[in-house]
């Protein structure tokens, strides 16, 4: 028996599932610890390994996405309501002292970061589904990594309120 990973699209409210260019994702029985988004246009974002790829053929081939400069590992991709835009967490330098989120606007291909900061990893970011200015990212404290740091934005990352969680 012969082990295959692969991506797998639901039609019609989940009662038709397809395989998304198998071939392309096929493996020699390792996994793939991957963040997937599908956008309104039909192209889809991956983000695996620290790095992120973009498909517009329904995944059979996949592009680097560009990814801001300097990001050493992107922990993941996520988009806004209706594909304006792509958010990601990334990590930089070597043992990754600065954590930053970065936001590219779809239409124009332009990043812009939102946060940086020297004194926390983030690992998470989710943005809320309603509202794509509102976003919350975590990760622990690079000076005790027993302590979470979350940081939370209302206005598409313009400020962000930090929050101290002790381990």
């Amino acid at each position: 028996m012969t082990a295959t990973f692969g991506l797998l699209m639901g039609k019609g409210a989940g009662k038709q599932i397809d395989w998304i260019c198998e071939a392309a994702y096929t493996s020699d029985s390792q996994g793939l610890d991957a963040s997937i988004v599908a956008l309104t246009d039909g192209s889809m974002w991956v983000t695996s390994d620290g790095k992120s790829f973009s498909s517009t053929d329904g995944g059979c081939s996949w592009q680097p996405i560009g990814e801001p400069v300097g990001a050493a590992y992107v922990h993941g991709v996520h988009s806004e309501a209706g594909g304006g835009g792509l958010w990601l967490s990334a990590v930089t330098g070597t043992g990754g002292q600065t954590s930053q989120i970065w936001r590219r606007d779809t239409k124009t291909g332009a990043w812009s970061e939102r946060y940086q900061s020297t004194e926390v990893q983030l690992r998470e970011l989710y943005l809320a589904a309603s509202n794509p200015d509102h976003a919350v990212a975590i990760g622990p404290l690079l000076a005790d990594p027993t302590t979470a740091l979350i940081v939370r934005t209302e206005n598409g990352g313009k400020t962000w309120q930090q929050h101290v969680v002790k381990g």
